[in-house]
């Protein structure tokens, strides 16, 4: 693609809206109508966006099917791709904003297939690109998690899923390690939950049976590590019901002198790529979540 930097990042926050969307509109009634809102605001950007890149001259208050008469004008022969179902689209949010009137769950369907092939036809004529390549990982603002993502994506194309994966799971680790790095005061991060402790006098009372210790000791041991790590993730602010299917999923990480080492308890190779999909974009929401409100630093 041609784009400018700033023109390339807007395309990815079209994408990102886009994602939104499509998230959104899997939901139950009534909060799937929320994504006909999405859909028509994130087209609306890419034609905005369409006409710069053309160098179209536009009003300052454009119409949203003056954008496709300006576009159209400029490209001819060829023609921006689901005009009509994006009329539909829009008087789908007109109704709903303006009068009140929710759509019905198909209707949401079909909004959400018409803007994907929106999406997908249009970013090919406009700008000489496959809108699925558009990498949200340029969002992604900590160094060594945006790389880690990228080369999931390079190994997601290419099929290789235990990689990809591998990979998913360090970003994830690099971004958590970053964001508790750059908030620590001294010393003792705000994430840090302490270790396990006894009471003195309960540690006495088991000195009398040694295999109770040890069981005691291991089930409190292994409580109290899935306890630390669901408070981290929760008073990050991040999705706890996904973190746990991500962590099932993905490798258990720890870092070495060396770089990160991997411990894997699935073979991933009985999984096509696109499976690692929902695991990447969680890493990148949850990213977005952390740096909303900071001041990086």
């Amino acid at each position: 693609m041609l784009l400018s930097e700033p023109q390339m990042r807007r395309l990815v926050f079209i994408k990102y809206l886009y994602n939104q969307a499509v998230l959104q509109s899997h939901q139950p009634e009534p909060s799937c109508w929320t994504s006909l809102l999405l859909f028509q605001d994130c087209v609306e950007l890419f034609l905005g966006l369409a006409c710069e890149f053309k160098n179209i001259q536009t009003k300052e208050k454009a119409y949203f099917n003056e954008y496709f008469e300006l576009l159209n004008d400029k490209i001819k022969p060829k023609l921006i791709a689901e005009v009509s179902s994006m009329q539909r689209l829009n008087k789908g949010r007109v109704a709903l904003k303006h009068h009140s009137i929710f759509p019905h769950k198909q209707d949401i369907e079909n909004y959400r297939v018409s803007t994907s092939n929106f999406f997908e036809e249009n970013t090919k004529l406009i700008f000489k690109g496959d809108f699925d390549s558009i990498s949200l990982s340029d969002l992604v603002i900590c160094d060594g998690a945006r790389k880690s993502l990228k080369i999931a994506e390079q190994f997601i194309g290419k099929g290789e899923t235990g990689n990809a994966i591998d990979n998913i799971a360090i970003s994830f680790y690099q971004l958590i390690e970053d964001y508790e790095n750059r908030n620590t005061i001294l010393d003792k991060s705000p994430f840090d939950f302490g270790r396990l402790e006894m009471p003195f006098p309960f540690a006495l009372a088991l000195m009398a049976d040694k295999d109770k210790v040890s069981r005691f000791i291991g089930n409190m041991g292994t409580a109290v590590i899935h306890m630390q790590k669901a408070l981290k993730i929760l008073s990050l602010g991040l999705d706890y019901r996904f973190y746990h299917d991500f962590n099932s999923f993905t490798p258990f990480v720890s870092k070495t002198d060396s770089g990160y080492e991997l411990n894997r308890h699935i073979v991933y190779d009985n999984f096509h790529s696109e499976i690692c999909r929902p695991y990447f974009d969680f890493v990148i929401q949850s990213a977005l979540r952390l740096q909303e409100g900071e001041i990086w630093r």
